[in-house]
């Protein structure tokens, strides 16, 4: 069974605890992509189904917060997506 990552991070409002949370999953990063604009991406890796991928944000969300939230919510559908 995949995990069900969403409750738990849509509980969490603080940038490094979001991302360390998302680290049990694979390598995140967050980026500056102009002024004021931010993007987020992790690749994952599913350990047990040999599974490799990469989920990113939409550019130009107006916090680094916002942006991880977006690539959170989207680790998640891709868990349900693999059941």
């Amino acid at each position: 069974m995949m995990p069900q990552i969403i409750d738990k991070l849509s509980s969490i409002n603080d940038l490094n605890k979001l991302l360390i949370e998302m680290m049990k999953y694979g390598k995140p990063r967050v980026s500056c992509v102009g002024q004021g604009e931010w993007f987020c991406s992790i690749d994952m890796w599913i350990t047990g189904v040999e599974i490799e991928f990469s989920i990113k944000s939409d550019f130009k969300h107006k916090t680094p917060l916002e942006a991880a939230f977006v690539c959170a919510n989207r680790m998640n559908d891709a868990f349900k997506s693999l059941k």
